[in-house]
């Protein structure tokens, strides 16, 4: 899958980034997900969520089940969709690969935005609004 050139030189090297599980990974989490067993119902794992005993029994056996049925690839395309890239940051002579995904404008006039998720927070709660952005503006458009 080819991702589009960035239209501006990057001060910091920047390299494009294409999420890609093996297969193995994938076929070894889901043996160990099929091999794991749900606890025997006791109270604790079975009382009303206004218990508060930590997670239940029904909620672990609800995400045992959607996880087996979970079709990794179809996410891992979705993902890959919106352009992705690393780049090498150092911070006080510490080194960190930082991954970010991009719509960029080639149009002078565009302005910026950038979208930071904070801690605990995942690039992918961005992937709707980057999905509709990308929809609609080609590079050319993009605001």
């Amino acid at each position: 899958m080819s991702q589009p050139s960035l239209p501006r030189t990057p001060k910091i090297p920047v390299e494009s980034f294409i999420l890609e599980t093996p297969q193995s990974e994938l076929d070894d989490f889901k043996t160990l997900l099929r091999l794991s067993r749900i606890p025997k119902a006791t109270y604790e794992n079975t009382a009303p969520a206004s218990e508060k005993f930590g997670v239940s029994r029904e909620w672990m056996t609800q995400t045992k089940d959607a996880l087996m049925k979970l079709d990794w690839r179809r996410w891992e395309s979705k993902i890959n969709a919106i352009p992705q890239y690393k780049a090498k940051v150092d911070v006080d002579g510490t080194t960190f690969d930082m991954h970010f995904m991009g719509l960029f404008s080639t149009r002078a006039d565009a302005i910026p935005i950038v979208f930071l998720h904070g801690w605990p927070g995942c690039f992918l709660e961005f992937l709707p609004m980057l999905e509709m952005i990308s929809e609609k503006y080609s590079q050319d458009e993009l605001p």
